[in-house]
């Protein structure tokens, strides 16, 4: 089934949203480099040491950050995460994963958070994170 995703994404020039760990997404980079990848939530349970290594050895893969609290536990962006944005602007973006139904009494609250954490960045950084990033991925102007 994935084999036959793959090729479909190829061919129609599509992305495929990839929920796995570190070890899967850098699987599916190996087995299908030609398709666009969007690694949801940043493997979510995967440590930062892991996430940089697979963004730092992957420079095709795009990162999508709903539900990686840690990025700003507490409100301060964290300096690690800080530096691996700064390291790589044009890969990451920020979302709010509203297929959990919970996410969506809470949407108000999530985008005040990332905003909050995004001013932390430069503007510029933050502008690309925050939507210019996405716009891109998917081909709007």
């Amino acid at each position: 089934v994935v084999k036959e995703l793959a090729a479909l994404a190829q061919r129609q020039g599509l992305f495929l949203y990839a929920h796995t760990d570190a070890a899967g997404i850098e699987e599916l980079l190996r087995r299908y480099p030609q398709v666009r990848w969007l690694w949801a939530h940043a493997g979510l349970g995967e440590p930062f040491d892991m996430v940089a290594r697979v963004v730092d050895r992957n420079p095709t893969l795009m990162i999508e950050l709903s539900l990686k609290y840690e990025v700003a536990a507490g409100g301060t962006l964290d300096p690690r995460w800080k530096a691996l944005f700064l390291r790589h602007p044009d890969r990451f973006m920020v979302g709010t994963d509203t297929w959990v139904t919970s996410q969506w009494d809470r949407y108000a609250s999530i985008q005040t958070d990332v905003r909050g954490w995004l001013s932390q960045l430069p503007r510029d950084v933050a502008l690309k994170l925050a939507h210019r990033n996405a716009q891109r991925f998917i081909g709007l102007p």
